[in-house]
C-alpha cells in the first residue's frame, strides 16, 4: 500500500506540474543566480542552502579557479551549476574567428566483435556492397577480422582484431 500510495502521488503530482506552471514552480523551485558579474550573491547562496565550498568546487572543476572570470553562475532546479564566463574568458569558437566548418555526422558502429550491425550501416545512409567495397580498399577479406568499425559520414574507420 504505501509503494502504490507513492507511486500514485509521483504520477499525480507530474501531470499536476505539467499543466500548470505555478505548481512546477512551487514544487520544483525555480533557478538561482548565485554569481553575477563576479560578485557571488551571498543571499541566494544562503537561500538555496549551497555552501561556499560547494560552489568553489563546481567552479574549479568547469575550468573557472577565479570568480572575477565569471558573468553568471546559475543554479538550475536540477541541481546543476550553470557558468556563463565573462567574455574574455570564453572558449573560442569557429564563428568567433569566422571560419565555415562541416557540420558534424552521428558515428554509426558498423561491425563489431566481426558481426555486421545491419540496422546501424543502414542507419548510416550505406548498404553492404558500399561496406565490402571498404573492406575490399582496406585488403580486409572478411568481416570477422574486424574487432570495430564505424561510418561518420563518408568516412569509414576499422581496427582489425589484435592478438593480446
Amino acid at each position: 500500500i504505501p509503494i502504490i500510495t507513492l507511486m500514485s502521488l509521483e504520477v499525480v503530482l507530474s501531470f499536476i506540474c505539467m499543466k500548470s506552471s505555478l505548481m512546477r514552480r512551487a514544487l520544483d523551485g525555480k533557478p538561482a543566480i548565485l554569481i553575477e558579474k563576479g560578485k557571488i550573491i551571498e543571499k541566494e547562496l544562503t537561500k538555496m542552502r549551497y555552501n561556499l565550498d560547494d560552489l568553489t568546487e563546481e567552479l574549479r572543476s568547469e575550468g573557472y579557479f577565479d570568480v572575477r572570470d565569471v558573468e553568471y553562475a546559475i543554479l538550475e532546479t536540477t541541481g546543476s551549476l550553470n557558468i556563463i564566463p565573462i567574455a574574455s574568458k570564453r572558449p573560442l569558437t569557429p564563428a568567433d574567428l569566422e571560419l565555415e566548418v562541416d557540420e558534424e555526422s552521428i558515428t554509426y558502429t558498423v561491425i563489431a566483435d566481426g558481426k555486421l550491425l545491419k540496422k546501424s550501416l543502414e542507419s548510416s545512409g550505406h548498404d553492404i556492397n558500399w561496406l565490402n567495397k571498404k573492406l575490399k580498399e582496406n585488403n580486409i577479406e572478411n568481416m570477422s577480422e574486424i574487432f570495430y568499425a564505424s561510418v561518420t559520414g563518408k568516412d569509414f574507420h576499422f581496427q582489425k582484431r589484435g592478438k593480446q
